[in-house]
Parts: C-alpha cells; structure tokens; sequence
C-alpha cells in the first residue's frame, strides 16, 4: 500500500480517538480499518468476492456489511432508496455518486474526509483512495445510509420507506 495512504488513514483514524468520532454516523475507527483491508483489492464489473474483484456498489455494500448494515447492490439502487445529503455537510462513510454518459448514475465512492473518497475504480483497476474533485465534472449528489434507519432489521433506508 502506498505509504502516504497509510499515513493519511493512522492520522484520520486518530481523530476518532479524540472524540470526533462520536457524533459522526460512522465512527471513524470503525471505518478506516475497513478501509484499509480493501486497498488495492482488484476492479471487476458486477465482482462481489475481494479475492477475485469487487465493482463500485459491491464495494460499498461490504463495508457496510461488515458495520452491521445492508445497502442496496446496485449505485443505482443506492442512490434511489438512500437519503440526500448536501454536499458541503459531507462526513465519513457518506456515499457520493457519479454520471457517465448514458447512464443517470454510473458510480459510487465512500467518503473518508477532507474531500477524499475511496472507491473501486475501473480507472485504476482497483480499490483507490482518490480526491472526490478529481471526479467533479461527473458527480451528481451524495447520499447518508445511516439517516432514517429501520433499526429492527438494521437496512439503510430513506425514512419514508420505513411505512411500507
């Protein structure tokens, strides 16, 4: 892994261990080990399994997993059913979305901080943490999973679906 990635992730896993984790919807030291264990893990379209690529949304569906939560499997999916968040108010562990021509949404990446996300990029062919203006002229919004949870079976959800 690259060394300056590393030191990013130690630094901002720091944080959470002086108190800003405990207001924020994932605490950061929960999420960047998560993190870290993905790095460099390859790029496959519609891949589900680490050991043999993961895409986009599978990449966010098992981070999310892995804390206890169940996203949609599609960044389409995640887009529609999750709930907005105005960019400027962006925390750790927010998904942000992408357009491609053709395509209303095209790709997800998960916030860390600082305008950083990590993805799994086709691009680079794995999973990559990468400044999220480095893909400005693409981005369509953000999405928070943890807002209007349904508690009793822990799925990310948009408060108004929690009635039907």
């Amino acid at each position: 892994m690259n060394a300056k990635i590393r030191c990013l992730l130690i630094a901002l896993g720091l944080l959470g261990q002086v108190g800003m984790g405990r207001d924020l919807p994932i605490d950061p030291q929960r999420l960047y080990p998560l993190v870290q264990a993905y790095l460099g893990v390859p790029y496959r379209w519609g891949g589900v399994d680490p050991r043999l690529g993961l895409d986009c949304s599978s990449f966010t569906q098992r981070v999310y997993a892995h804390l206890g939560w169940r996203l949609p499997r599609t960044a389409l999916e995640q887009w529609q059913r999750l709930s907005p968040v105005r960019t400027p108010y962006l925390l750790p562990g927010d998904l942000v979305f992408f357009t491609a021509p053709g395509r209303a949404v095209d790709h997800v990446g998960l916030v860390l901080w600082n305008g950083l996300m990590v993805h799994a990029s086709y691009r680079a062919g794995r999973v990559v943490v990468e400044p999220i203006a480095a893909y400005r002229s693409r981005y369509i919004g953000a999405r928070r999973p943890l807002a209007g949870l349904l508690q009793n079976n822990r799925t990310a959800v948009r408060p108004q679906e929690q009635a039907h």
